[in-house]
């Protein structure tokens, strides 16, 4: 997803999998599908991005911006913080997750 996006290519994208997260960046560098299995969402979706050429060419500089300005390492401490936090919430509740 990221190298398409470096080649200028917009994403259509699911809100599954931790994609929407990793596209969180681009403020619109994508078309995100809500329902994966609506198929007319993602008729939608492709008949919007090729018809619009406008829309695909801000998409396209959008998708290579997300990707300029990717950090691995800033997304790496985010979700250790993120685990650190879960954990310290399941331990407060008596549920403890990660030993």
């Amino acid at each position: 997803m990221l190298e398409a996006m470096s080649n200028g290519i917009p994403v259509i994208a699911t809100n599954r999998g931790g994609i929407s997260e990793a596209l969180q960046f681009g403020e619109g560098a994508y078309i995100l599908i809500k329902d994966v299995e609506n198929i007319d969402e993602w008729n939608k979706a492709i008949n919007t991005l090729f018809s619009d050429e406008g829309l695909y060419e801000i998409l396209s500089s959008k998708a290579r911006n997300v990707v300029k300005n990717f950090n691995t390492d800033r997304n790496i401490n985010s979700f250790v913080t993120d685990l650190i936090n879960i954990n310290k919430e399941s331990v407060s509740s008596g549920k403890e997750i990660f030993q």
